[in-house]
């Protein structure tokens, strides 16, 4: 019997220490676990999605229309475009996005570098002796000039670049128009070897510019959303694959009308491209990996019905595409911490105008481990220059931690959403510039200041003109009704008559705009810290700390008696749970 009791207390004594190791062991991990996932997300990847020359769908909310020839648009043959839609339901929808520049190149330039088009080093370079830039696509170009001071545009001042330098694979996809080519001097590996200088790591399924340039296209290939989106699926694919976080810059040409989105699907195959004829088709999930690509076209044609022009089929053609990326983001198990910022590249109604139908645009903010509530909306003033300094403070990069910094106009709204106060200031005191020409426009809150530069020579007068808006040299208007909602009825735009009772806020918007325009002049030194515009409430400029991202955690039980709540977040309080447990099966605790 005492042989028989001494062998069953160390067998027991046995089974508990072992036990108690498993549950420590088990702890570790879920220790590993937790604080792993915590690295992962201060390093979110980052897609942004901008096709070329979309439209602003009546469901999403677009501002007021041309008063004469409006451009109302529903969605496709009643086709909802799900996939963009989900972006919209499942993020933040950012109701007042504008765009820097209401033109393809010139927006991108402020998308890619976080800055005014009139402070490009291209820009400078061309208007020097002058006192305001003029801002065109064939001046706005990413390319570094040494005659001007911090001219390094294309090697070290934007996304691509700054990301590069702090740990993160990049990629560029689709419609470039940042770089200027001619017949001669274009080739697909040239192009590809220039985006690849401007801090890409990954530059494939290029357009160097419009389908219609002759510099650019002989005609042998036209819009391919199947190539591209390979091309974009296959950069995703390497960056996992060595565990890089990723910046992917997602241009698709579609649905620009430089070339017939309709010609693109029924005359050519998706094995022509700009870099040459593919010896196979190319294969992408969720669209042509069980189909042939020829078959996969036809139902895009289906969804379509009878339509035959670029902005119906081209949005399913995109609609596709988003889907394709989301799906397989989903597969790879990243999506949750995957920002996907869905934009317009300007106002389509308006495009060449700075007029609102030409520099608002539709956004949206996709970013499940973001914190924010799904299909809420933002109605801060946000403009494309906004997005670096957001995506930095994202990723927790700022002017003490970025290898790289340099400064720009936009600054971070990452800490606005879900903020009353903030929100309030970035809806009614917010203040941004648009730049087109040598025309220029400030919007603050509800008002905005619009000064035509030549109204005999001028894009935005004439789209004025022609749209039966108000055109002036100088003029001022009112964006929102009596309570500070913005004016959003397709029957009544603001713009088609300026106010003209109100001398002191004329005065201010004025002197806003000429503040900016010393600060912007291409024969000065670049100034980023004049205080022409004003400054958030807590005082968050661009160059500032990023705060902690908004705590994502589910509400714990007030019941619960571990101790653990309020201990300093989500992670912490699991960790505090599963220690106590632990703890508490090993009979360990104090």
């Amino acid at each position: 019997k005492h042989n028989a009791h001494k062998i069953l207390t160390t067998t027991t004594a046995t089974t508990t220490t072992t036990t108690t190791i498993m549950l420590w062991l088990l702890f570790v991990s879920v220790l590993v676990c937790l604080f792993s996932s915590v690295e992962a997300s201060t390093s979110p990847n980052i897609i942004i999605f901008q096709p070329d020359d979309f439209r602003f769908y009546e469901q999403w909310n677009p501002p007021p229309h041309l008063p004469r020839n409006p451009q109302i648009t529903n969605y496709p043959n009643g086709y909802d475009l799900p996939n963009t839609n989900k972006l919209r339901t499942d993020g933040v929808i950012l109701s007042r996005a504008y765009a820097a520049s209401p033109a393809c190149g010139t927006s991108r330039y402020s998308t890619i570098t976080g800055r005014y088009p009139s402070r490009s080093s291209n820009s400078r370079n061309n208007n020097a002796g002058d006192t305001i830039s003029s801002v065109t696509i064939p001046t706005t170009k990413l390319d570094d000039e040494s005659r001007v001071t911090d001219g390094n545009d294309c090697s070290d001042n934007n996304a691509a670049a700054l990301f590069s330098k702090n740990g993160y694979r990049t990629g560029m996809i689709g419609k470039w128009h940042l770089t200027r080519f001619t017949s001669s001097s274009y080739s697909y590996s040239g192009l590809r070897d220039t985006i690849k200088g401007c801090g890409f790591d990954y530059a494939e399924g290029l357009y160097a510019e419009n389908l219609d340039s002759d510099s650019f296209s002989d005609g042998t290939f036209s819009h391919n959303m199947e190539w591209v989106t390979a091309k974009a699926i296959e950069f995703i694919d390497q960056a996992n694959a060595d565990n890089d976080p990723f910046f992917l810059y997602f241009n698709p040409t579609v649905p620009h009308g430089s070339g017939s989105v309709l010609d693109a699907i029924q005359d050519f195959t998706c094995r022509q491209t700009p870099e040459g004829l593919l010896p196979v088709d190319p294969v992408v999930p969720y669209l042509t990996k069980d189909q042939t690509c020829d078959q996969y076209r036809q139902t895009v044609l289906d969804r379509t019905g009878s339509a035959t022009n670029n902005h119906e089929i081209g949005a399913i053609w995109i609609d596709d595409a988003v889907g394709a990326l989301y799906n397989h983001l989903n597969d790879l198990g990243i999506l949750d911490d995957t920002i996907i910022l869905f934009q317009m590249d300007h106002g389509q109604e308006g495009k060449n105008s700075i007029y609102e139908v030409g520099s608002r645009m539709a956004s949206f903010f996709h970013y499940p481990n973001g914190g924010f509530t799904p299909g809420s909306t933002f109605d801060g003033m946000v403009f494309t220059s906004d997005l670096l300094p957001t995506f930095m403070d994202f990723a927790n990069l700022d002017e003490a931690s970025a290898v790289g910094y340099y400064k720009m106009d936009g600054t971070s709204w990452k800490n606005a959403i879900g903020n009353a106060a903030q929100e309030n200031f970035w809806k009614n005191e917010r203040c941004f510039a648009a730049e087109l020409e040598k025309d220029r426009a400030v919007v603050c809150g509800c008002d905005k200041y619009i000064r035509i530069d030549n109204i005999n020579d001028s894009l935005t007068a004439t789209k004025g003109s022609r749209g039966n808006l108000a055109v002036d040299g100088e003029q001022l208007f009112r964006l929102c009704d009596s309570d500070n909602n913005y004016l959003t009825s397709p029957s009544s735009n603001p713009e088609a008559n300026a106010v003209t009772d109100d001398p002191t806020k004329f005065e201010e918007m004025r002197a806003i705009l000429t503040c900016h325009l010393l600060n912007t002049n291409p024969d000065n030194t670049p100034d980023y810290d004049g205080d022409c515009f004003p400054t958030p409430p807590d005082g968050n400029p661009t160059t500032s700390a990023p705060s902690s991202m908004p705590d994502p955690s589910p509400t714990i039980s007030p019941t619960d008696s571990s101790g653990c709540l309020g201990t300093g977040g989500f992670i912490r309080t699991v960790v505090c749970i599963v220690f106590n447990l632990v703890c508490s099966i090993a009979g360990l605790c104090f």
